[in-house]
């Protein structure tokens, strides 16, 4: 929450209104800044907004100041004293933009402090300005509505209350559209609700009117709380003592108090959704079957519950120590445990995934095999090699059983989780156990009718098989696809041993099979979902990024320059007011399809979110052909997009920044082609526009 250490108070030089100053810090201190850069630059986005309106304000003071100076100048004549009534109202003029700035003064400050607010701290940081906010401004209530996830309905969640005036927090939850249907067709049509006199509110909102008056409320405003073209709340404030009218200059700083607390909430939203992901991870990390470690640095940093069963050791005993500690000196093949645990290490962070047997040892040192698997992981911004240990003490000892007994091994076999099969040297298949039969799905009788060569999926996977088993005379760990009966392909792992005869002649073959299908999805999966739109399906910002890096080096290297396009939909916000929001994700999906067809293949489109979509056009011949593209670009939105059963118009806004002329790292050349893409909405949209420097500079004028 905001820890309010003191208001201090100042008296303007020529006015007597008193500024409330409000000098806060975050409760766990101003160095616990872990929000997300993003959410970060768009309150400093409103905040240079707000600095901005206060130098117009301050501006308009001073003119209203040099006007007062200037009656005071031309003597006492009576023909040159302006009526009083004209006097009066300048002075109102004046006091209303002084109590602008004064409010502006401090909206800003309290916009500065929500920077440094965690996630926890988001609701009494709420509180704290709505109190402040409620008291300078001299009203009963202040508070927010928030939407629920289906926005159906809209539920009171942070209030103030001036002394002596009933909450009603708790009652106003779950509020439907029915309830309030003028007031919420205005708030979903991102309106602002000013209401100075509540009987005077038109019939349509007769049960808004009988509602504020039974409170008895004589005043109303209701500010949208927006998050790009999305309502997801309301900003409000109550006045029952007086009715109350609220002037634009006071409305417009409302609504930036409205933007900075979107802000807050949507990037608390985003992290409670990272901390369910999270927790959902946790869940399958803690509850699998295998033992699961993740190492940082050479060292355990977290296991799950079954690696405390396997190794009989408590969590202390593990976090913070190697790999090779729980280890004997050597491996099976004589070779160093940490030395060649380490090299495991680090082709895995190499990005060569390890799969390998491994003796472990227990706490009371008794040894124990195991097949581990080492990968690269990214979690956050940490780089992590996640470890999965299987004990196979059962399979070794299968294979070590094969020259001993048949009732020993039939017992391992029969018995095992794993798919084992037997077959001759022709393919024919000789047994195979019940894992592998539910495997491929085949009866005990059935097997002896087909062949292994029916399990391939090409005739080359085949030969690489019988290439590399005939060179090692093994094969272990083999990923190859398989068929099923079904005639369903799955990824394996295999382990194939040859059986020889006397003479050492190749007359069967031993084989171990492990579907690894749906972790081999899910690692596709993890992987398109953290690089890909989920609407469109085209790359997002993070894989624009890493593509813009990739080809602005080739571009470096081979003497090229390459262009970066940055479009927006003109007017997309009214296709979603006027048609609704499944008509504009329609519409954002046809246009990902349009310009995937208009461009090559070598180009990269990317939506970037809302409305707006970068391209880059790699390794150009010469800097005119981003011209031609463009056009290209324009002229595909001139036709219209089919959505569903309707056709709907689109145009659309291109700037270009060309590479390296305008910019040399990937941050410019992005905000280059965001300004050039400005300078074409500015000169009437549906255009598209090559940077220039002077366009920087205009800006660099506009903001002194």
């Amino acid at each position: 929450m905001l820890d309010i250490e003191g208001e201090r108070t100042y008296m303007d030089a020529d006015s007597t209104s008193k500024v409330i100053k409000p000098n806060f810090r975050s409760a766990k201190g101003a160095h616990k800044v872990e929000k997300k850069q993003k959410t970060k630059r768009q309150l400093l986005e409103e905040m240079d907004a707000i600095r901005q309106r206060l130098t117009e304000l301050e501006h308009f003071a001073g003119a209203d100041a040099g006007a007062k100076k200037g009656l005071a100048g031309q003597g006492d004549e009576s023909h040159n004293i302006p009526p009083q009534e004209e006097i009066n109202e300048r002075l109102k003029a004046e006091e209303a933009a002084k109590e602008s700035k004064n409010l502006l003064h401090l909206i800003f400050n309290l916009s500065t402090n929500f920077i440094y607010l965690s996630s926890d701290e988001i609701d009494s940081g709420i509180n704290d300005v709505l109190s402040i906010v409620g008291q300078y401004l001299n009203v009963s209530r202040s508070y927010v509505f928030l939407a629920d996830g289906s926005g159906t309905t809209i539920s009171n969640t942070h209030e103030w209350c001036s002394y002596g005036i009933e909450s009603h927090l708790e009652r106003l939850q779950g509020l439907s559209e029915n309830d309030f249907a003028w007031f919420f067709e205005k708030m979903r049509n991102l309106e602002i609700v000013h209401v100075p006199d509540v009987s005077e509110l038109p019939p349509e909102a007769e049960k808004e009117k009988k509602r504020w008056q039974d409170q008895g409320i004589q005043s109303v405003i209701a500010i949208p709380i927006v998050h790009g073209f999305t309502f997801i709340g309301f900003l409000g404030f109550d006045s029952i003592a007086a009715k109350k009218t609220w002037s634009e200059e006071m409305i417009l700083i409302l609504r930036m108090m409205g933007g900075f607390f979107a802000s807050a909430l949507v990037q608390r939203a985003s992290e409670e959704k990272l901390q369910d992901s999270a927790m959902r991870y946790r869940t399958l990390f803690e509850y699998a079957n295998d033992s699961i470690f993740l190492i940082k640095d050479g060292r355990f940093v977290d296991c799950n519950s079954e690696t405390l069963r396997l190794f009989r050791h408590s969590r202390e005993d593990i976090i913070g120590h190697s790999p090779h500690e729980f280890s004997p000196e050597f491996q099976p093949d004589g070779k160093n445990s940490m030395e060649k645990i380490t090299e495991k290490i680090q082709e895995a962070l190499a990005g060569k995934p390890q799969f390998f047997e491994w003796r472990c040892r227990s706490s009371n040192g008794s040894l124990f095999e195991t097949d581990v698997s080492l990968n690269k992981i990214e979690l956050g911004v940490e780089i992590l090699i996640q470890a999965i240990v299987r004990d196979i003490t059962v399979r070794k000892k299968w294979e070590q059983a094969l020259g001993e007994s048949e009732e020993r091994y039939r017992s391992l076999f029969d018995d095992s989780r794993d798919a084992i099969y037997i077959t001759r040297k022709d393919g024919s298949f000789v047994d195979m156990n019940q894992s592998c039969l539910d495997l491929f799905g085949y009866t005990k009788e059935e097997i002896f009718r087909f062949n292994a060569k029916s399990a391939y999926l090409t005739p080359e996977d085949q030969e690489n098989f019988k290439k590399d088993i005939k060179e090692k005379g093994y094969i272990k760990d083999f990923e190859i696809k398989l068929k099923k009966r079904d005639e369903k392909i799955m990824d394996c792992l295999i382990t194939v041993m040859t059986k020889k005869n006397e003479n050492g002649q190749v007359i069967g073959y031993q084989g171990i099979i492990r579907d690894i299908t749906a972790a081999k999805e899910a690692e596709e999966t993890i992987k398109y979902m953290a690089y890909h739109d989920a609407l469109t399906g085209l790359p997002n910002r993070m894989l624009f990024n890493d593509r813009l890096a990739m080809a602005m080096a080739n571009a470096q290297r081979n003497g090229k320059s390459i262009a970066v396009m940055m479009l927006d939909l003109d007017k997309f916000k009214q296709v979603n007011d006027v048609l609704g929001h499944k008509m504009g994700d329609l519409l954002l999906k046809a246009v990902a399809e349009r310009l995937k067809k208009t461009l090559r293949r070598s180009d990269t489109v990317a939506r970037m979110g809302g409305d707006e979509f970068m391209i880059i056009l790699p390794e150009m011949a010469h800097e005119y052909d981003a011209g031609i593209v463009a056009e290209k670009i324009i002229e595909a939105f001139q036709w219209p997009f089919r959505l569903d059963t309707k056709e709907l118009s689109a145009k659309t806004s291109v700037g270009v920044a060309i590479y390296p002329k305008d910019g040399e790292d990937t941050e410019t050349i992005m905000k280059h082609a965001d300004i050039a893409m400005y300078y074409s909405k500015g000169r009437g949209r549906n255009k598209y526009t090559l940077y220039s420097s002077e366009m920087a500079d205009n800006i660099q004028k506009d903001g002194d």
